[in-house]
């Protein structure tokens, strides 16, 4: 963007441009010695300016495009075309910059060091007080963000979802005293979450905000999106169980480098192995389906707290179980329940074995009576020829092929007899 303040037309536009700035005030000469002096930069949209905490002093003139103030990661205000960032450091050289600026657009500053300020500011006095006027009127604003001090005392009732009636009642109890009373659940009881780290955020928001039970409604909401979102990525993982009879910890531990989604195999490295040896798992089509449909947030496939992964499947186990109506079921179970499957689905118990990362044959021989389901299957299908010699059948399904003989058979006779 700079180019169009380049050339002899361009040298003009800047010259203008300049005459507007506040501390310029129209001076012309001043205007073209910060054209001759100061440098022109392109700044594009998203990038800092200046980053809060940082040491640098240089002033900056906004010519074209905005900026977003940011404070302790907050937006406060924004400099526009004709306003100047970064005087605060500049008059005082040892202080850090006190705010971040974010251009939110594609724009263009001109640059003016510390040195170069002052030799202006000491021909040109105007611009001391400008400054002083410019603060002044940003102390006003940064006064706004801070809220008057509360004389209510604050009430949390922190309370489990089992017992939200009696915080409610605790809460109402309180209509007419001066107290802030706040039913606080979010949070409570969950593996996920930490109750202290909630509580202290909603304290600090209450703090920061004139409409208290504005700040409130903002941070439980924001909670529940993050519980929600955990809870969420929980069930995935033990949906990935559930279709690979990987063990929780394998799940948990999972990351999306080791997953070659193309060949369809799991690469398990031998740190997260109960055997301390790499596994090269072949997936199937179901959990390959699966696995393109997660979300990507990171390096795990189940993330946490602050970008780490899932550590445990508690408490959304027992809330599946409870609804499920469950009981005595463990998550280990899913992996049983996976072999099981396979067993009685004809596959044999060495590739089980694999599939599970089993060393030891005995370990998958506890699947081996499920073995027999398929082959008596098979073995029915021969034939019944001892119908009529007095034999009884044990099962329900072999009762059900006697009778169709016998009615064959009936009917087969009941033929013989019309037709002579």
């Amino acid at each position: 963007m700079k180019e169009r303040f380049s050339g002899e037309s361009g040298a003009r536009i800047l010259l203008e441009t300049l005459k507007e700035q506040k501390i310029v005030a129209g001076n012309v000469e001043l205007a073209r010695q910060i054209a001759c002096t100061g440098q022109l930069i392109d700044v594009a949209a998203g990038a800092k300016l200046i980053e809060q905490g940082g040491d640098d002093n240089d002033l900056y003139l906004i010519v074209a495009g905005s900026f977003d103030v940011v404070v302790n990661g907050r937006v406060v205000n924004r400099r526009l075309p004709n306003d100047h960032a970064g005087e605060m450091a500049a008059i005082q050289p040892t202080q850090r910059r006190a705010a971040t600026l974010i251009a939110r657009e594609d724009s263009v500053v001109v640059k003016l060091s510390e040195p170069q300020l002052a030799e202006l500011g000491n021909k040109y006095p105007q611009i001391w007080l400008c400054f002083a006027k410019e603060l002044a009127r940003r102390l006003e604003q940064r006064n706004a963000l801070v809220t008057a001090v509360s004389d209510k005392i604050r009430v949390f009732i922190i309370s489990s979802a089992e017992a939200i009636e009696i915080a409610r009642t605790i809460q109402n109890a309180f209509d007419h005293d001066p107290f802030s009373v706040a039913v606080w659940t979010d949070g409570v009881f969950r593996a996920s979450h930490y109750a202290i780290e909630s509580l202290e955020r909603v304290a600090i928001a209450m703090d920061g905000y004139p409409d208290k039970r504005a700040a409130l409604a903002e941070v439980s909401e924001k909670q529940r999106l993050f519980i929600r979102s955990e809870a969420q990525r929980a069930v995935n993982a033990i949906r990935l169980i559930m279709v690979t009879g990987a063990r929780k910890g394998e799940v948990l531990l999972a990351t999306w480098n080791q997953f070659d989604l193309e060949r369809g195999v799991w690469t398990k490295p031998s740190h997260n192995t109960k055997q301390k040896r790499v596994e090269h798992v072949p997936l199937n089509d179901q959990a390959i389906a699966f696995l393109k449909l997660l979300p990507r947030e990171g390096e795990y496939l189940f993330p946490g707290r602050m970008g780490a992964h899932l550590t445990d499947l508690k408490f959304p186990w027992a809330t599946i179980c409870e609804d499920a109506r469950l009981e005595g079921v463990r998550i280990h179970d899913l992996r049983h329940t996976y072999a099981s499957h396979l067993v009685s689905r004809g596959a044999s118990l060495p590739m089980i074995g694999q599939l599970l990362g089993h060393t030891q044959p005995q370990t998958t021989a506890r699947y081996a009576h499920l073995a027999d389901n398929p082959l008596r299957e098979a073995a029915n299908l021969f034939p019944v020829v001892l119908a009529g010699s007095g034999v009884k059948f044990s099962n329900d399904r072999n009762v059900n092929r006697i009778r169709k003989h016998k009615e064959r058979n009936y009917r087969k006779g009941r033929g013989r007899k019309k037709s002579a």
